[in-house]
């Protein structure tokens, strides 16, 4: 199936047109090398097929954390979404989301933390502080 699908769809790397059943495949291929349970033949077979292992939605997450690093050198910090493409202003908000569900993991939170990235959502935090001013100033 995965050569079928390569050679309908030009690769065996993106999951994109492919059932889920072979999406789950090859999924779990790339666990079980990560993991080091692919034996070498199958490893191999899969190599010359032009199979991947690196998953391509970590290379996806990777490339927005350096987009993210650039913006911080570019513009000061990496908080504020003034200046970010769509794209990566999207990202910022879905790792906000992702961390607040507790589904971002240990390493990737760790990362953005030492990049400067707050987790908290700017725009609540100044809601809060025009509030607090809002209140000072009735009284």
């Amino acid at each position: 199936q995965l050569l079928s699908h390569k050679e309908e769809h030009g690769d065996c790397n993106s999951t994109k047109g492919m059932s889920v059943e072979l999406g789950k495949w090859v999924a779990n291929q790339r666990k079980y090398h990560t993991r080091g349970a692919l034996s070498d033949e199958r490893t191999e077979l899969l190599r010359e097929a032009g199979f991947e292992f690196s998953s391509p939605r970590k290379e996806q997450w990777e490339e927005h954390y350096t987009q993210l690093l650039s913006h911080k050198e570019e513009h000061g910090d990496c908080n504020s979404t003034k200046g970010m493409s769509v794209e990566l202003g999207k990202w910022v908000a879905n790792q906000r989301k992702y961390h607040t569900r507790g589904a971002l993991s240990d390493e990737r939170t760790e990362l953005l933390r030492e990049a400067g990235f707050e987790f908290s959502s700017p725009r609540k935090e100044q809601w809060e502080e025009h509030y607090t001013q809002l209140l000072s100033h009735k009284e």
